[in-house]
């Protein structure tokens, strides 16, 4: 009997992201083109209200003051605004040209000394870009529509033995019916030495 192959995505959370933002792009309907020109409808499990492009007509002022990994993030190609799922968090992704993002800056969370509309989202963009009010474009998504395609993509890539999602998950290998994390594949390898017994990896 011939049996599909197992499938691993990820050596890290981010990669696992990546292949999940390609998966929801290509379900959406979106050519390998477009792919790098509009973003999926989903970003770091938020849904994408707008997203602007980085030409050539907008100038980097050097004002914005966001550091990664104590480096201060410098000019990107991609913005993406975007709204947390039940809640009123709106998000500013810097993104690269692939839309993995590179940065955020949040307004309205729980933890955010900043509050706003998408309107004071783009007054500090155009603070950082000089020349990208005019850049951005709304992607057309509904809420029901974005929460549907990542709920759906979240389910896909869920482990089957443990269920964690893939917030939760450094490496998924996929097979035919089933997928198992790398914490469930080495929680199984030690129990290969332990009396044979049923056990859960619960």
């Amino acid at each position: 009997m011939d049996s599909a192959p197992c499938e691993r995505i990820g050596a890290g959370q981010p990669i696992v992201r990546r292949w999940m933002r390609r998966r929801i792009a290509l379900d959406w309907g979106m050519s390998r083109p477009l792919l790098t020109t509009a973003p999926p409808p989903v970003l770091a499990g938020t849904r994408v209200l707008e997203y602007a492009i980085v030409d050539e007509t907008v100038v980097f002022t050097g004002r914005l003051h966001l550091y990664v990994d104590s480096q201060r993030l410098g000019p990107v190609p991609r913005l993406a605004i975007c709204q947390a799922f039940d809640s009123h968090e709106l998000l500013l992704f810097h993104c690269d040209d692939a839309w993995e993002t590179l940065g955020v800056e949040a307004w309205n969370g729980p933890d955010d000394g900043q509050t706003g509309s998408i309107e004071d989202v783009k007054r500090s963009a155009e603070s950082y870009y000089q020349g990208i009010s005019s850049h951005w474009i709304a992607l057309g998504v509904t809420l029901e529509q974005a929460r549907a395609l990542y709920q759906e993509q979240e389910n896909e890539f869920a482990c089957a033995f443990c269920g964690k999602g893939p917030d939760e998950l450094r490496s998924v290998f996929r097979g035919p019916r089933a997928n198992i994390c790398g914490d469930c594949v080495r929680k199984l390898y030690d129990m290969l030495d332990e009396p044979d017994e049923p056990q859960s990896l619960q």
